[in-house]
């Protein structure tokens, strides 16, 4: 079980996204490679102007719901980000960060340039994260959910950039019975079933195959709880 330090929770999520300017004419290669390059240039901006800052992302296609490239799929990143600190007010570095972002993809066309700019800078493009629950939430909704979009080479799904505190880790040795029992009480700790998105149930399906490796999410108390009684149900 991997962990973050308590008190250094992130502070800060946020999506970077391409226009459609920058996408068009692109194969599935292309828009791999051009999201790779990107993340490359966007890594040296942000480690030269906030070295003390941490990003974890993960990259996600989805279909393109509206515009010129509507029902294409392209790639978003999702990112939590921490390690704000002195460096200002979460929203004044989100802002400085998306301004990063687009100039990293190259627009040329004024026009494509404003409208990258007025995405970035929208509203839901960045969120504060208050406490370590908001984080859980938004963890737990975005970079745990399974994709509708199943492509071959799209790249590498997960990074990170600058230092990521890490606690060591627990490590925790569990035999198929033990492991049945934990991915069963993991999925019981969910909403009911008819309460989620079709993703989410899927998520929610996913859990119980002993096949599938995935990320569940919880604080180290329910962690805890769950593997202990997990050894003790697997013994009956």
């Amino acid at each position: 079980m991997g962990r973050i330090p308590r008190g250094q929770h992130p502070t800060l999520w946020q999506d970077f996204t391409f226009c459609d300017l920058a996408m068009i004419g692109k194969t599935q290669k292309g828009r791999v490679q051009l999201n790779t390059a990107v993340m490359h240039a966007f890594r040296k901006k942000v480690k030269r102007k906030y070295p003390l800052l941490w990003l974890m992302y993960r990259k996600e296609w989805e279909p393109r719901k509206s515009g010129t490239l509507i029902g294409e799929d392209l790639p978003h990143n999702h990112c939590l980000i921490g390690g704000i600190g002195e460096y200002g007010h979460p929203y004044t570095v989100a802002a400085e960060l998306a301004l990063m972002w687009v100039d990293c993809t190259h627009i040329v066309d004024k026009e494509a340039y404003r409208q990258a700019l007025e995405v970035a800078l929208h509203g839901k493009s960045y969120r504060l994260i208050e406490n370590l629950t908001s984080a859980l939430k938004y963890v737990t909704k975005y970079t745990g959910k399974l994709s509708d979009v199943h492509l071959e080479d799209a790249g590498r799904a997960w990074g990170r950039i600058g230092d990521v505190p890490q606690a060591e880790p627990i490590i925790e040795r569990m035999t198929d019975s033990e492991d049945a029992w934990f991915r069963r009480l993991a999925r019981r700790s969910l909403r009911k079933a008819k309460k989620l998105t079709s993703r989410a149930r899927r998520f929610r399906k996913g859990i119980a195959d002993q096949g599938r490796n995935t990320f569940v999410y919880l604080n180290i108390e329910s962690q805890t709880r769950m593997m202990t009684l997990s050894r003790v149900l697997a013994r009956k």
